[in-house]
């Protein structure tokens, strides 16, 4: 911010400047007079005449330098405890800004991997709240429930399972909250059966986990259909039978 205007794509090399040490240093630079003259190097400062400085490190929550922001002066600037102390406060806040603006954006990129993981996996996937309720889903799970994500959504996980499949899920569920973190996954054997939308019904091999989220329980339960393996295998029984029918 420059005699009142916003400087668009404003770069320059820290070296030989007053911003050197407060990036490197990591500490509250004040330079009440004669700045060009201790930094003849650094010529932006002799095009602005500038003649005193202030700057302060923008640290992380480990103590790394993030950036620094600095104020520079064509007149002198005397030290003045509480003009610094204010100063070092908007520092401080300018640091926890960015903070939150790293975090929101490493949220969002995991978001987005999330997304791609659960959109591309074959399987169908249902993320459930305590309640055994539907709070997530993906596209395999429409396509294998024969509804859409909003009818699924909300809804018991325990409307899409026959009575035998609920008991399961349910006596798994107590299981995993004794197991220790780590270790909260179990395969659910065969015959278990799930219900379509239509409320026809298909035979699933499944995996049931849980998970905790500030302070929440979560299961994911994952399915797949085993309808397209059983009659795969049944039309190997069947050329099996015709090899051998031709063999004799």
């Amino acid at each position: 911010w420059l005699s009142g205007d916003f400087v668009e794509h404003y770069e320059y090399s820290l070296a030989g400047t007053a911003c050197q040490q407060v990036v490197e240093d990591r500490k509250l630079v004040h330079i009440p007079d004669r700045l060009i003259e201790l930094f003849p190097l650094d010529d932006d400062l002799a095009a602005s005449r500038a003649v005193s400085y202030l700057g302060a490190p923008l640290l992380d929550t480990d103590g790394s330098v993030m950036g620094h922001v600095a104020v520079l002066d064509d007149k002198p600037m005397p030290r003045d405890a509480r003009a610094i102390s204010l100063f070092e406060i908007f520092a401080a806040r300018a640091a926890a800004e960015q903070r939150r603006l790293r975090i929101e954006r490493e949220v969002r990129a995991r978001e987005q991997q999330l997304s791609v993981l659960l959109e591309t996996a074959m399987d169908a996937i249902l993320v459930l709240d305590a309640g055994r309720r539907v709070i997530r889903v993906n596209q395999a799970a429409t396509r294998l429930f024969g509804c859409t994500a909003e009818d699924l959504i909300g809804e018991s996980v325990n409307d899409f399972l026959v009575a035998d499949s609920v008991a399961r899920v349910e006596r798994f569920a107590r299981e995993l909250e004794s197991r220790p973190e780590g270790k909260q996954q179990l395969w659910v054997p065969q015959d278990f059966v799930a219900r379509r939308w239509d409320h026809t019904v298909f035979p699933a091999e499944a995996t049931l986990s849980r998970f905790e989220n500030q302070g929440q329980t979560f299961f994911t339960l994952i399915l797949r259909n085993l309808d397209e393996r059983v009659e795969a295998e049944r039309q190997i029984q069947l050329l099996t039978q015709d090899v051998e029918y031709l063999r004799e």
